[in-house]
């Protein structure tokens, strides 16, 4: 937050402070980064923060829709495309340069920053995420007439959340689209 000429303080840039605590959660996870941490990086006092997002977890939600905002854009390709073999192989491929392709961000934040929480509301927020996932996958399957489209759906998120822990490991691109590649010939040949 800055100060005007005055003394007072400016209104909080929310869109600013989301970017920040994603990039926060994403390195380093939902629990190792502190209010201290964020409130240090945003250049704010904590009633700031509080203020602006209710607690950490409003922060975790607002931070969530920024990354969906910025790296779902990257899955369009995916949701276009006119076959389910096309939809599948996309889906991984376009997961693996995603989740690799941030020199110190890796994996999914969706999927990654809030392992090993114990927070049961952050936990609550990013299933809904998931579940959002999901849903589109199961609707794209659906829309490519996949008959077991939310078993799929199960698979192809199982498969994310591996392709994404792998990234965050620190696996090579070229590992990991050869993962990708393997995991969608198996599931296209048990689609229907």
């Amino acid at each position: 937050m800055t100060t005007t000429k005055l003394g007072r303080p400016r209104s909080l840039d929310i869109k600013q402070a989301a970017t920040i605590a994603m990039n926060l959660f994403w390195e380093r996870g939902y629990e190792t980064v502190g209010i201290a941490d964020l409130t240090k990086a945003m250049s704010i006092k904590p009633p700031s923060l509080y203020a602006a997002f209710g607690n950490k977890a409003g922060l975790l939600e607002k931070a969530l829709e920024q990354y969906q905002s910025q790296e779902g854009k990257n899955f369009k390709p995916a949701f276009d495309a006119k076959t389910k073999e096309e939809f599948i192989k996309k889906l991984f491929s376009t997961a693996a340069n995603s989740y690799t392709k941030h020199k110190t961000l890796k994996g999914c934040l969706v999927l990654e920053g809030t392992r090993n929480t114990a927070d049961k509301t952050a936990l609550e927020i990013s299933t809904r995420f998931v579940l959002s996932t999901h849903e589109a996958i199961s609707e794209k399957l659906s829309q490519l007439n996949v008959e077991n489209n939310l078993t799929i759906a199960d698979l192809c998120i199982t498969v994310l959340f591996g392709l994404s822990a792998y990234a965050k490991a620190g696996i090579s691109r070229e590992r990991l689209q050869a993962v990708a590649h393997k995991m969608s010939e198996g599931i296209v040949i048990n689609i229907n």
